[in-house]
Parts: C-alpha cells; sequence; structure tokens
C-alpha cells in the first residue's frame, strides 16, 4: 500500500510490555521494542542452566531441543510470509497466498467472508525472481492508477487518450522531490522491485547544477526515481533519466556524470527518446518507456531481469520512501509502473 506519510518504526520505541510494540515480531526488552529474532531463546548460545556452555544436555548447540525457539530459520506449518510459501513448496509459481500476517496459527480471513482461500484473501507473492518468496507491498500499473488515482503527493497525469499513458508525476514547476512511502507487513531484510516512466522535459541523470545542492540523499542528487528506506534514507536504487542529446546529461555508461559515493552501482540509467524536449520546451516522450527493459540500459547491478534487489542488513518493519526528483523546473518523469517486495 502506498501511504502519504511514513508508518513509524516500532524498533526503538519506549515499552513496558510487548504489547507497547505494536508490531508482529517486536518485543519489549529492558525498555525498548527490538526486533524478537534478536532475543536469545531459553537454550541458545552460552546461556545458564539446562543449555549452558558449548550446547551441553538438553538446550543443545543453536537452541535445539528444549531451548528451541521460533527464530527465521524455523518453518512455520502455516505460512506466514511469501518465503515460507516458498520454503514449503519451492515449485509453486507467482501468485495470491493466504497467509497468517497475525501469527495466530491460522491462514487470515483479509476479506471477512468466513472462509479462507488464496484469490480471495491472498496477498501477492513472487516466486521467479531472485530466489522468490518475496511478498508485495506496493503495485502501480495503468488500471490501477486509471481505477484509484495517484497516492497522496503526486499528481495524476491522464495522457491515455491523447498519448497512451496514464501515470503519476511530481508535476511541480520547481526543483525539488516528492515522497510516497510503501507500509510493510512484517520485519524484512531485502527489498526487490522496479519502476517503469515516461519521460517529461530535458532531465540529465546524474549532472550535477552548480547552483542546486545535490550531493547528498536528501538532496534531487538525480533527475529520476529515488528509494530508500527509514528516516535516515538508507540508498537501496536510483533510476535516471539521461538527456537524448546532451553529453553532461548522459548516462554514466556512455560518459556521463557518475552517481554520488552512496549510490554506487545500484542504479538503472536510461536515455528519454528526443521527443521529451522539442524547440527547447519540455514534452512527454511516450515512444519509449524508461527502464522497463534491459536492453539500452546503463544497470551495472541488475541481474538477468529489469529489477533491482537490495538488502537492508538487520531485519527492520520500517517504511520504504519513492521519491520522485528533479535537480531544474523543466524536467520530471511520470510513473507508469511500479512494483515493490520485501523478503
Amino acid at each position: 500500500m502506498l501511504l502519504a506519510c511514513p508508518r513509524p518504526s516500532a524498533i526503538g520505541r519506549p515499552c513496558d510490555v510487548d504489547a507497547d510494540c505494536v508490531s508482529d515480531g517486536v518485543v519489549c526488552r529492558l525498555g525498548g521494542c527490538v526486533d524478537a529474532s534478536d532475543v536469545p531463546t531459553e537454550g541458545e548460545g552460552e546461556g545458564e542452566g539446562e543449555g549452558e556452555g558449548e550446547g551441553e544436555g538438553e538446550g543443545e548447540g543453536e537452541g535445539e531441543g528444549e531451548g528451541e525457539g521460533e527464530g527465521e530459520g524455523e518453518i512455520p506449518d502455516v505460512p506466514q510470509t511469501c518465503a515460507h510459501v516458498h520454503a514449503l513448496n519451492a515449485t509453486l509459481p507467482s501468485g495470491p497466498y493466504a497467509l497468517d500476517l497475525d501469527h495466530d496459527g491460522a491462514l487470515d480471513d483479509r476479506n471477512s467472508d468466513g472462509s479462507v482461500t488464496d484469490v480471495g484473501d491472498g496477498i501477492y507473492c513472487n516466486m521467479d525472481i531472485a530466489g522468490g518468496g518475496w511478498i508485495n507491498i506496493a503495485f502501480m500499473d495503468h488500471d490501477r492508477i486509471l481505477g484509484g488515482g495517484c497516492p497522496s503527493g503526486w499528481q495524476l497525469e491522464d495522457q491515455d487518450l491523447a498519448l497512451g499513458f496514464v501515470g503519476c508525476r511530481r508535476g511541480v514547476d520547481a526543483a525539488g522531490a516528492t515522497s510516497v512511502y510503501a507500509d510493510t507487513y512484517y520485519p524484512y531484510r531485502e527489498v526487490m522491485g522496479r519502476v517503469i516512466a515516461v519521460g517529461y522535459g530535458g532531465s540529465e541523470a546524474f549532472f550535477d547544477q552548480p547552483l542546486i545542492a545535490d550531493a547528498t540523499i536528501d538532496s534531487p542528487y538525480v533527475d529520476g526515481v529515488s528509494i530508500s528506506v527509514g528516516e535516515t534514507r538508507q540508498h537501496l536504487f536510483t533510476y535516471a533519466a539521461a538527456h537524448p542529446t546532451k553529453a553532461e546529461g548522459a548516462c554514466p555508461c556512455d560518459g556521463g556524470q557518475t552517481p554520488p559515493a552512496f549510490v554506487d552501482d545500484a542504479f538503472g540509467c536510461e536515455t528519454a527518446p528526443d521527443e521529451v524536449e522539442v524547440a527547447g520546451e519540455p514534452e512527454f516522450g511516450p515512444s519509449n518507456r524508461l527502464w522497463n527493459e534491459l536492453t539500452g540500459m546503463c544497470a551495472p547491478s541488475f541481474g538477468t531481469t529489469p529489477h533491482f534487489v537490495a538488502s537492508v542488513g538487520a531485519r527492520i518493519d520500517t517504511h520504504i520512501e519513492i521519491r520522485i526528483m528533479n535537480d531544474e523546473a523543466d524536467e520530471d518523469v511520470v510513473v507508469t509502473g511500479l512494483e515493490l517486495y520485501v523478503r
């Protein structure tokens, strides 16, 4: 689900009891909310009592025996995540699957009709890309945008009849960035996704405008889309739109400016079609959807599909931020497709 404002993470929140932490998989320890997987189980590590020492006795090893916990390595009989579904049967295809998101031991009746089916109550799981087991948290395409509009903060651009596309953009006649946020179902360690867009105006990828402070992740450092996680904006991936004729505004693979150090090789850059600028005036460029295919894209970290995969390190349940940004008034991109998954 895409939101105008982020849902704050429960991890790190002051607490007295587990219920204060609100989120599944987050518990109260020593006055603060922590990830439950980071709390040692009874027989884990070098604990005292029956699991003492190097895992001797009934609490042997890494929480085995009577001290066994419900850590990440244990697959429940009733799947709570797409990764669990995939682990239980790796041959299952991508599609909707009913899950036990509230961890009560039963699949969730999400539509409250008294029965549980994958079609009626399922959440979409991608089982094909980067090992499978990904749960979808955000999705936009032509039909979704036409039917439900754009998330608050982004402006609807309906050129369906005139130019054959509909999408969401900043629509602001000034440099800057406009954010929306994807909420998550449970703590995750990895993010996977893709963005498809139509260019507008003379975007210049990572070109550094001398009058604009654009060297940090909090600034409009790219003409395109930035995806990050949390309040500190840990960088996940950047999509850049390059200029069709200006050498300084080309993709890095074509001699253009390299991205900021925090981006590293986690970017995809594609050149917009000539039609985005006519006689110096900005226009839409629907003849080539940006970042839609690997062919023609400068994307050093991509695999066999136009999807990024990024690790966030330790498990978190923090929102994911998607920002459309540009560093000049006559530039923009119109997002016509968006997919985000976590695992």
